[in-house]
């Protein structure tokens, strides 16, 4: 029976989700174009910076490329060491705007302290712990309270469609990076990678403010990693989860490093084409992740992400075995349209998943766990390769292999205590 005070109660509330959703968007808004400026040049500033530093290896490619996965390996070894303390403490003690707004205001520092790594390498370091840390206090309670929201915005209900709404949070993220790469690739090419850095870490510490004024969140609530990590990997109906997470992990994070660098060696070492392409890659992907939302809220999105699984892995073999930069440039952009169709029902199988638990932010928390584990096993495994064989390409190789794995996401009902 309809009830007046009810009515009220709900639309109340409503509104008051749809402002912090508003605030929400704001903040990643920003800080995503931050971050479109600088975050895909931070794999190419440390080969730049630190390739002829010869620690790791006499090969000044090879070194420099060690230099790159040892700043990743930190970051990523830096965050499973450091999500016990966060999970366990601080998410019972903060609430969800504190929690990303003191996420930005790190991530602004840790860019600083790329800026000081040149004259003292031990600062490159103390820059990957704090963008782990970064990490971890923002997207957990950014995909937490996402889910939160997208559940009050459709009425309560518990099976809430996450197609539509994941494919506009992905498409304003595109948009605001799409002029990013170019700006920032020209920004390196005339004054260098400090005014870019100090730029983004400026935007940052403003992307940190508009979540202040929108959030409605009281604290985290407790958590115990431990528990919840021995109850994922005990339902036997999350084994394949997991592994379609560490997939994803590895797939993602060593895309984001690598791709953009085969680019900037093929393009000579100029970072304005590396840019141009990118941008331009980016802003035509972006269209196309509006159009994989609404199919994927026609459908359970597994066929959509099997084609693409498919064609993902198929693009890498290029990047393998050639050195022509047309051909090279033409497979970044039809790459990342290929991408909206396997990120968008990626994350929306998450979204999903997530909200079917008992506690979202417990199944956010496995998710952020295991997709570092996989990015540090995927780093580790990688390093080995290129030890024996000395082909820093082979990482191609290995990520055409590893993609298909992210379809087993699909292959997951809810949790059960055992």
């Amino acid at each position: 029976m309809w009830h007046p005070t009810l009515h009220f109660n709900f639309t109340h509330h409503l509104h008051i989700e749809k402002k912090a959703s508003l605030a929400l968007y704001i903040t990643n808004t920003i800080k995503t174009f931050a971050l479109s400026l600088a975050s895909l040049y931070i794999p190419i500033f440390i080969y730049v910076t630190f390739s002829e530093q010869l620690i790791f290896d006499n090969n000044e490619i090879l070194n420099g490329i060690y230099f790159i996965l040892a700043f990743y390996f930190v970051r990523s070894l830096s965050t499973i060491l450091s999500m016990h303390k966060i999970v366990n403490f601080i998410f019972g003690r903060i609430n969800f705007k504190i929690s990303i707004f003191i996420s930005n205001i790190l991530l602004g520092i840790a860019m600083y302290l790329l800026i000081l790594s040149e004259s003292n390498l031990i600062f490159l370091f103390v820059s990957s712990v704090i963008f782990s840390i970064e990490t971890l206090l923002y997207w957990i309670p950014f995909h937490t309270y996402f889910v939160r929201i997208l559940r009050v915005e459709s009425g309560g209900a518990s099976t809430a469609k996450f197609g539509t709404s994941t494919a506009i949070r992905l498409f304003l993220a595109s948009i605001a990076s799409a002029g990013g790469p170019i700006l920032g690739g020209l920004i390196i090419k005339i004054y260098g990678f400090n005014v870019l850095f100090l730029i983004s870490t400026i935007l940052l510490i403003i992307s940190a403010i508009p979540i202040l004024f929108g959030a409605h969140e009281h604290k985290h609530g407790k958590h115990n990693l431990s528990a919840i990590i021995r109850r994922y990997l005990s339902a036997k109906n999350y084994r394949w989860n997991i592994i379609a997470h560490m997939a994803a992990g590895i797939d993602g994070n060593l895309y984001a490093i690598f791709a953009p660098f085969l680019l900037f060696i093929i393009a000579d070492k100029n970072t304005s084409s590396v840019g141009l392409v990118i941008s331009i890659a980016v802003l035509l992907a972006s269209i196309f992740t509006l159009l994989a939302g609404r199919i994927l809220d026609r459908s359970s999105g597994k066929g959509i992400q099997k084609v693409s699984t498919v064609i993902n892995s198929l693009f890498y073999i290029p990047r393998i075995f050639s050195g022509t930069p047309g051909i090279l440039y033409l497979v970044d952009v039809f790459d990342k349209i290929n991408g909206s169709f396997l990120s968008v029902p990626l994350m929306s199988a998450a979204y999903d998943q997530a909200q079917t638990e008992d506690n979202e932010a417990d199944y956010i928390i496995y998710r952020e766990f295991f997709l570092h584990l996989g990015v540090l096993i995927g780093i580790v495994g990688f390093a080995s390769l290129l030890v024996i064989f000395g082909n820093w390409r082979l990482i191609f190789a290995v990520l055409a292999l590893v993609s298909p794995f992210t379809y087993l996401i699909y292959s997951t009902t809810k949790t059960t205590e055992e």
